[in-house]
């Protein structure tokens, strides 16, 4: 049952409670009826309280999840640029290694050849 149909529910009790009311106002003497209606009316106050305080609780807890997922988002993404950094300085290390081992290659062959000639 989710809250819309429950906030129909408490709606709707509220009504039969009100109703309630009008029909002990018009049969009991006025004394009573005033100090019934009193307490109906504090009754249906705090049954409306707790409604509005169950809306905006589901609106907070709506507000508190929706700001989560951008939070866990936006740390998803710094943690790819992050990795996608990380990589890029790696392959560019591993580039310049691979750079120099060529170098140490072509400078021994150098080397060999020109001992050959010698």
């Amino acid at each position: 049952m989710g809250p819309s149909s429950m906030n129909a529910e408490v709606k709707e009790l509220i009504q039969e409670k009100l109703n309630e009311q009008e029909h002990t106002m018009m049969a009991e003497p006025r004394q009573e009826s005033a100090e019934k209606t009193e307490a109906d009316r504090v009754l249906a106050m705090q049954a409306r309280a707790k409604q509005i305080s169950h809306e905006a609780w589901v609106r907070r807890k709506d507000h508190e999840t929706q700001l989560r997922q951008k939070l866990i988002t936006e740390a998803k993404r710094d943690l790819l640029e992050t990795l996608v950094q990380k990589q890029e300085e790696e392959a560019l290390r591993m580039q310049d290694r691979s750079h120099q081992m060529f170098e140490w290659d072509n400078k021994k062959r150098m080397n060999i050849h020109h001992g050959h000639l010698v």
